[in-house]
């Protein structure tokens, strides 16, 4: 493998968005949060939602933690048999003081393969929570694998080009990193970018990054972000 080239890097995606309680095509009585506005730093409307009638990410919301070996022993098994392809990864929602456990769904084709999913979830044993009626911004971590690559200084992941990620030398609280990205987005031209907070676990090391999201930065307007976080970080 090359030097360059960092398959299967375990991680943790912090980001801020928008949720809302489903109460279409889902199981009765069962908890499943839409994120309505996902990548909100770089959609500035609702327009991400297409009129394909295409579920974007959502959360199962699990009745209590699963650890990780029983989380993708499950997961691996039910891809084996299920119809349709999706997407599957840890999370935690914070809304306010209340934390819950989920399970970050995405690439689902169609709205219908959403309760049968969550039927192969209960056949597998994981417990579903009742429904609670929410519609805010959720703080949501997302514990997943990511293949990279290293490139002048940056993360690109190699599985989906708008994802970079830089390396900081500290670790920020989500009140902190917030409050430097605002900062941070009034003082650049290209304003087009989503940002969040991420732990990468590599080499049996923990290095702390920023993620960003993007279709619109360039390679140099990249570096130039990368170099303000860093400014404000030593400032």
């Amino acid at each position: 493998m090359e030097k360059n080239l960092l398959q299967n890097t375990f991680s943790i995606i912090t980001k801020e968005e928008d949720v809302k309680t489903m109460n279409h095509h889902i199981l009765r009585n069962t908890f499943v949060l839409e994120i309505t506005r996902p990548f909100p730093g770089y959609y500035f409307s609702s327009d991400f939602i297409t009129a394909e009638s295409k579920p974007q990410n959502i959360l199962i919301v699990l009745k209590n933690e699963v650890s990780l070996e029983v989380f993708y022993r499950k997961i691996k098994k039910i891809k084996k048999y299920a119809d349709f392809t999706f997407g599957a990864e840890m999370a935690t929602v914070h809304i306010f003081n209340q934390k819950y456990y989920a399970i970050r769904v995405n690439s689902l084709e169609t709205y219908d393969s959403i309760s049968d999913l969550q039927k192969h979830f209960l056949d597998e044993g994981f417990l579903l929570r009742k429904p609670t009626k929410i519609e805010d911004k959720a703080l949501i971590k997302i514990f997943k694998f990511s293949n990279l690559r290293f490139e002048n200084d940056i993360y690109h992941n190699i599985d989906d080009a708008h994802f970079i990620y830089f390396g900081i030398n500290q670790e920020l609280t989500w009140k902190q990193f917030a409050h430097i990205t605002l900062k941070i987005r009034h003082n650049v031209a290209n304003k087009k970018f989503d940002a969040g907070l991420g732990v990468f676990f590599h080499d049996g090391n923990i290095e702390d990054v920023i993620r960003i999201y993007t279709k619109d930065l360039t390679d140099e307007e990249a570096k130039a972000l990368k170099a303000l976080y860093i400014k404000e970080l030593t400032s």
